[in-house]
C-alpha cells in the first residue's frame, strides 16, 4: 500500500495517552517536584473512567503504592482515560522523579527528558550512543505534526511503511487536502520530492528546483531546475557553471529537441538573442545539420550540412569548403606561421588518390635555400604536371608589383605568349620598353634557337645560334637543318663568312655576289646633291641631253656604287669637285675634269672619308 493519510486510530487509547501525560503532569508534578515525604496510607484507588471520556485528575497526596492493572496511580491520583490506556514511564513502570533526568516546568508547559532545562514542549536528551525517542506501529509508523488547532489531519506526518506493496521507507505526508506524499525514501535510498512514492532515481524531483542562497526567494522555471553555483557531472570540482566528465569510453554530454536543438552562448548580461547559439536543425527550410549563428547580427556564420559540406559566412555550402563574405573590401583565407627557420613555411595542400600533391605555399624570412629561396612564395607538384587554365576567352595574366600591378605576361586563348604586350600577334611576341631589352637565351655549350616549319618537328628549319666549341670558331651562325649546313657565320672577330664558316675577310663570300639597283624617273635638269638612296647600283638616266650631277647625297666611310647610265639616246656627265654641291657630296672624277657616261655605260665610285668625298674607280 502507499503512503497517504494513517488508517483510523483508537481514539479512545489516544484519549487515555493524553489524560495519562494530563494526570502526571497536572496532578502529580509538584511531588515530583517537592522532596519526598513520608509515605501515608495506601489510598483507595479512584474509580475507571467512563469509556472514551477522561477522568479528572485525583487531588495531590503522598505517593501510594502502585494501583491496580488498567491504571496507574501516583501519589493517590488517578490518571484519566480508559483502562486499557496506560502509560509506562520509568523503570519498573514508574517515573523517575530524579528532577536532572525527568522535569516538567509548568510555567512553559515544557517536558524535559534527560535534561532539566527543556527548551521545547518536549525536550529530549540522551547521554550517549543510539539513543533517542522510538515510535513503532504493526504496519505503517507514523510522527504527525498538527496545526496549532491541534485536530487531526491538519498538518503533516512522518511516516514509514513496511507493507510489501510499498517499498518506500520514509515519507513527509500533506495530511491536508488529498493527503499528496511531499518526500520520499525508499528502501534502495532513492530520494523523491513531489507527488508520486516510487522515485527511479537517487534523486527525483516532481516539479522545479533552486540551488543557492542567492535563488532560495526566486522560483525557478516549471518543472525546472536553477543553479547559483558551479554544477559538476562526473566531478566533485567543477571549474566552470557547468562542468561535465566522462570515465572513459563514448561519453559526455547531450541535448536533444524535437525540432530544432540548440545550445545557447549569451553575453555576460545573461539576456537571450545577445551572443551565439550552436544548434542543430531538421527543418524543411534549414538544410544544415549544425550551426553557429550570431545571434546579435542574425546571421549564421558557420554550418556544416549532412553531405558534411562546411559553409563560413552561408548556409547553402555547395563544396566540401564554402567561405563567403560579403563587403567593399579584400577578404582573404589565411594560413599563418610566424616561425621564423630554416624550415619554416605556410602551405595549403591537395592532394589526389595516388599521393599527388600540389601545393602553395611561402617559405619563412630565415628559410634555407635549396630549390625555393627564402621567403619565396610558390607553386609546387610533388608528382605529374601543372596546368594553368583560364576558361572561356580568357586570358592567362602574370603580373607583378603591388595591389594594381602591371601585366608582364599573357597567355591568349590561342596559346600566343605576349611579353610587354596585351596583344600578341605571334606565338611569342617580346615588346621591348627600353635599349637593351628584350629577350636572352643561354646554353652552356651551344645556344640555339630554332625556327621550325610547320610540323614543329626538329630538323626542319633554321636554327639561329651560338657556339664555344672549341672546334668551332664563329660566334653566331645560321644553319639550314634540312641541308645540315651553315648559311652565315659571324666569328668572334666580327668577320662574316657567307656559305663559309670560316671568313678570311670582313665579308667572305663562298659563291656569287649580287646587288640590286634603283631606277628613278630621268632627270630633267642638272642634278646637285642627288640622292642616291640605299643602293649600290643607281640606274640613272636624263630626258634631254647635256645634263650633269655635281655630287651625290648619302655617302658613308666605304660605301661603293656604280653609277649606270641606261638611256639610250642621252649622255649625262659627272662634274669634278663641284661648287654646286656641298663638299660632303661632291666627286674626284680622277681626270680633274668632268666625266661623260654616254647610253648604256656605268663607272664605280666609293666614298672616302677623309677628305669626305667621292672618288671615282677606273
Amino acid at each position: 500500500m502507499s503512503i497517504g493519510r494513517p488508517p483510523p486510530r483508537n481514539e479512545t487509547a489516544v484519549a487515555a495517552v493524553v489524560g495519562a501525560l494530563s494526570g502526571i503532569i497536572s496532578g502529580t508534578v509538584a511531588g515530583l517536584v517537592s522532596p519526598p515525604g513520608q509515605n501515608g496510607a495506601p489510598g483507595p484507588a479512584g474509580p475507571a473512567g467512563a469509556a472514551g471520556t477522561a477522568g479528572a485528575p485525583g487531588p495531590p497526596g503522598p505517593i501510594g503504592p502502585p494501583g491496580p492493572a488498567g491504571a496507574v496511580a501516583i501519589g493517590g491520583g488517578v490518571v484519566g482515560g480508559s483502562p486499557d490506556s496506560v502509560l509506562f514511564v520509568g523503570a519498573g513502570g514508574l517515573l523517575d522523579q530524579d528532577p536532572a533526568q525527568f522535569v516538567y516546568l509548568p510555567a512553559f508547559a515544557r517536558l524535559g527528558v534527560g535534561t532539566p532545562a527543556p527548551t521545547s514542549a518536549l525536550h529530549v536528551v540522551t547521554p550517549a550512543g543510539l539513543d533517542g525517542i522510538a515510535v513503532s506501529a504493526q504496519l505503517q509508523t507514523q510522527v504527525q505534526l498538527l496545526d496549532s488547532t491541534g485536530v487531526a489531519n491538519t498538518g503533516f506526518s512522518l511516516v514509514r511503511s513496511v507493507a510489501q506493496d510499498d517499498g518506500q521507507t520514509f515519507g513527509i505526508l500533506d495530511d491536508s487536502g488529498l493527503a499528496t506524499l511531499r518526500l520520499v525514501i525508499d528502501a534502495l535510498g532513492n530520494v523523491g520530492i513531489g507527488p508520486g512514492s516510487a522515485p527511479p532515481a537517487k534523486l527525483t524531483i516532481a516539479g522545479n528546483a533552486s540551488v543557492g542562497t542567492g535563488f532560495a526567494a526566486t522560483p525557478s522555471p516549471a518543472d525546472g531546475l536553477a543553479v547559483q553555483g558551479d554544477a559538476g557531472i562526473g566531478t566533485q570540482t567543477p571549474a566552470r557553471k557547468l562542468h561535465v566528465m566522462s570515465s572513459g569510453g563514448i561519453n559526455g554530454a547531450a541535448i536533444s529537441a524535437q525540432l530544432q536543438t540548440i545550445l545557447e552562448l549569451l553575453s555576460s548580461a545573461g539576456v537571450v538573442g545577445t551572443g551565439f547559439t550552436i544548434g542543430r536543425s531538421v527543418s524543411a527550410d534549414d538544410a544544415q545539420n549544425l550551426f553557429i549563428r550570431d545571434d546579435v547580427a542574425a546571421l549564421v556564420r558557420l554550418a556544416i550540412r549532412a553531405d558534411g559540406n562546411v559553409g563560413i559566412g552561408t548556409t547553402a555550402p555547395a563544396q566540401i569548403l564554402v567561405v563567403k563574405r560579403d563587403v567593399n573590401a579584400a577578404p582573404r583565407v589565411s594560413m599563418q606561421n610566424a616561425t621564423a627557420g630554416g624550415s619554416a613555411q605556410s602551405i595549403f595542400e591537395a592532394e589526389n588518390d595516388a599521393g599527388q600533391a600540389v601545393q602553395f605555399g611561402i617559405t619563412s624570412s630565415a628559410f634555407t635555400p635549396t630549390t625555393i629561396g627564402a621567403g619565396e612564395g610558390y607553386v609546387n607538384v610533388n608528382a605529374g604536371p601543372l596546368a594553368l587554365q583560364a576558361s572561356g576567352s580568357n586570358p592567362i595574366r602574370l603580373l607583378n608589383g603591388p595591389i594594381v600591378a602591371t601585366e608582364k605576361m599573357r597567355v591568349d586563348t590561342l596559346g600566343r605568349v605576349g611579353i610587354g604586350t596585351t596583344t600578341p600577334a605571334r606565338r611569342l611576341h617580346v615588346v621591348s620598353d627600353g635599349i637593351g631589352d628584350g629577350f636572352a637565351v643561354a646554353a652552356a655549350a651551344q645556344t640555339q634557337v630554332q625556327l621550325l616549319n610547320a610540323t614543329g618537328v626538329v630538323g626542319t628549319g633554321f636554327t639561329v645560334g651560338r657556339s664555344v666549341a672549341v672546334d668551332d670558331a664563329q660566334n653566331l651562325f645560321i644553319r639550314d637543318d634540312v641541308a645540315a649546313a651553315i648559311r652565315l657565320a659571324i666569328d668572334s672577330a666580327g668577320k662574316v663568312g657567307v656559305a663559309t664558316t670560316s671568313p678570311a675577310t670582313s665579308l667572305d663570300v663562298n659563291g656569287d655576289l649580287a646587288t640590286r639597283g634603283t631606277m628613278p624617273p630621268p632627270i630633267a635638269v642638272s642634278a646637285d646633291n642627288y640622292v642616291l638612296g640605299p643602293t649600290s647600283f643607281a640606274q640613272l638616266s636624263a630626258a634631254v641631253g647635256g645634263l650633269s650631277f655635281s655630287g651625290f647625297a648619302g655617302g658613308v666611310d666605304g660605301k661603293r656604287c656604280v653609277i649606270a647610265n641606261v638611256g639610250a639616246v642621252n649622255s649625262f656627265s659627272i662634274l669634278h669637285d663641284s661648287a654646286s654641291s656641298v663638299p660632303g657630296n661632291r666627286v674626284y672624277t680622277g681626270t680633274g675634269l668632268p666625266v661623260v657616261l654616254p647610253p648604256n655605260s656605268a663607272r664605280e665610285i666609293i666614298y672616302d672619308a677623309m677628305p669626305p668625298r667621292w672618288r671615282m674607280l677606273g
